[in-house]
């Protein structure tokens, strides 16, 4: 990879590290991989970090289209809440939503009476799912049992950005997935 400034060669290596300094120089400021919140003792439920992580789990400063990332979230439930549960959005930057989830719909709400203590909570976006691009995490957390049904709420708390430099067209495709689908031959025909 080769990063120009202002039409000069300013550093060239492997694609990886050179996009990581592209991604660290100005006009990137809003990305970011982790989130910290501070305590506070008051709330029953609380969100610690929240951080973007690769299979390797490492925080980088760009993420491959094809290959599986995770949002983890550090909670603190210092009381079960009842019917608590997570809603999750994943936007591109334009506010177009790609994903919209909450944790109650897989069957299995985690959060719903978590037992008191520290958790660490992984939500898998699959690799292909997401195109080029910079993308925003919103979260919140809420219980029709809690005074002011919100329990604790980051918003929009991520923003990382997506590159596809392994797949054939790359950060040219023009779609909404980096899909990549399987081509296979169900039956063939003799003469």
């Amino acid at each position: 990879g080769v990063l120009l400034e202002k039409g000069r060669m300013g550093n060239m290596g492997n694609m990886a590290d050179v996009i990581e300094t592209y991604m660290k120089s100005d006009g990137h400021s809003n990305i970011q991989s982790e989130r910290c919140y501070e305590l506070d003792e008051s709330k029953p439920f609380q969100i610690e970090k929240i951080e973007i992580i690769d299979k390797n789990e490492k925080q980088l400063a760009f993420y491959e289209a094809q290959e599986e990332i995770r949002v983890r979230i550090h909670c603190i439930s210092r009381e079960p809440i009842p019917n608590l549960y997570g809603y999750f959005a994943l936007r591109k930057d334009n506010g177009e939503s790609l994903i919209i989830c909450d944790s109650i719909e897989d069957g299995n709400d985690v959060f719903n009476n978590m037992p008191g203590g520290r958790h660490i909570v992984d939500i898998l976006i699959p690799g292909g799912l997401m195109a080029s691009g910079d993308y925003i995490v919103y979260l919140n957390f809420s219980s029709n049992y809690a005074h002011g049904f919100d329990v604790d709420s980051p918003m929009d708390a991520l923003m990382f950005k997506v590159a596809d430099s392994i797949s054939g067209r790359g950060n040219k495709r023009n779609a909404l997935t980096a899909m990549v689908l399987s081509w296979s031959v169900v039956n063939k025909e003799t003469h």
